[in-house]
């Protein structure tokens, strides 16, 4: 087995053509409002070397190290395989966070938690900068839970005074080895019924694009370190899409095992509840004494088995059982926390989808249930 410092680390973002591709692959599956359009590409890649940024920070590379230098005026060259270099401007915010080329590099910690987003935000054409919220960008200010929930989580409230900017945020979260992943990286629908709607979408973008990446950038972060980095894994994407990761079951064997490695390396939380799908547990579904004790199946159930099986769910269905004893397994063995609460924000503390707190989680489960039925989504009796 290599050494860490052997494996060659090779970060580039995509190409036009490759972000064009899968943007319009999305756009197949009704992720997103239209086709590619130019303005698209321009942001993803400001995003990018904001992102990259942020990884060389966490690293503990120094400014000659690192890979976006920029140039004049807060120039950057931007190269992305097959395609030429693109200049792009790009203020460096992260500058005074490298250091010099003669000083000495500190070691890069040895955990470093991954959170799985979605997406990022939607922005409308030509908004300003004050109006969008890309985790990254240090100049993109409007508030967001995907950055103060995580903040929040590590202690950052007790150690900043008020009136803490972004970049201290960042940095902060930097130096706690907190790295946040979007499943694709562009925006999508902000509407539910998109991430309820199981369509082979995320199967396909799960193995055509997530995984590569995934592992391009957790290469990136190991790159010549003595040791290996422990990756621990969370969710903070929302829970359908979530779940959609977590019971899928249209994933190609390559898929299925990354998924594998994802779910047995969870962030450590002491208030994750195992996911349970038997007749007691109000999470999924529930006995009725009425009618001769028939079982009553709630939307949120139908909505994983038809992940899983692939089938249309009706009541009467005869694998029933046999698939909640696999999902049972599944639970069991999935201890990362889905950190998304009642009304589709983030909270990493004691109320999100699988935690202990009965009560908040219950909250939640309500709401997906209405939502579910809300979105015709009912089920069979």
């Amino acid at each position: 087995m290599k050494k860490a410092a052997e494996v060659k680390a090779e970060l580039y973002p995509l190409s036009k053509k490759e972000f064009e591709d899968l943007y319009n692959k999305a756009w197949e599956y009704g992720w997103v409002y239209g086709k590619f359009f130019q303005e698209l590409y321009d942001e993803y890649l400001v995003n990018w070397v904001y992102f990259v940024d942020y990884l060389d920070v966490l690293k503990g590379v120094n400014r000659v190290e690192r890979m976006y230098k920029r140039i004049q005026h807060n120039f950057v060259i931007v190269s992305a395989k097959n395609q030429n270099p693109i200049i792009i401007e790009a203020k460096d915010f992260y500058l005074k966070l490298f250091p010099k080329e003669n000083v000495k590099k500190e070691g890069i910690i040895s955990d470093v938690e991954i959170l799985i987003g979605e997406a990022p935000p939607y922005w409308k054409g030509n908004a300003k900068n004050n109006e969008k919220s890309y985790f990254y960008n240090p100049k993109q200010t409007k508030k967001s839970p995907w950055l103060n929930a995580p903040f929040n989580w590590k202690g950052g409230n007790l150690i900043f005074p008020m009136g803490i900017t972004k970049q201290q945020k960042l940095e902060f979260l930097a130096s706690k080895g907190i790295v946040l992943i979007d499943f694709l990286p562009f925006p999508i629908i902000q509407d539910t019924k998109v991430r309820q709607n199981i369509t082979g979408g995320f199967s396909y973008l799960l193995s055509n694009y997530f995984i590569n990446k995934y592992n391009e950038i957790t290469r990136y972060i190991n790159n010549s370190k003595e040791k290996p980095i422990n990756f621990l894994h969370g969710f903070v994407a929302t829970t359908y899409t979530s779940l959609q990761f977590i019971f899928d079951d249209s994933v190609d064997e390559n898929a299925k095992k990354f998924r594998n490695e994802i779910l047995t390396s969870p962030i450590e939380n002491n208030n994750i509840v195992v996911l349970n799908f038997g007749a007691k547990n109000e999470m999924i579904k529930v006995s009725e004494t009425k009618s001769g004790g028939t079982i009553k199946y709630k939307p949120l159930f139908k909505f994983i088995y038809e992940l899983y099986t692939r089938k249309k769910f009706n009541s009467t269905n005869t694998d029933i059982y046999n698939t909640i004893n696999k999902l049972n397994t599944i639970g069991l063995n999935m201890k990362c926390p889905i950190f998304m609460v009642e009304g589709g924000s983030v909270n990493m503390n004691n109320s999100f989808f699988n935690s202990k707190n009965d009560n908040l989680r219950k909250e939640e489960i309500n709401k997906i249930n209405s939502d579910l039925i809300d979105s015709n989504n009912e089920i069979d009796e």
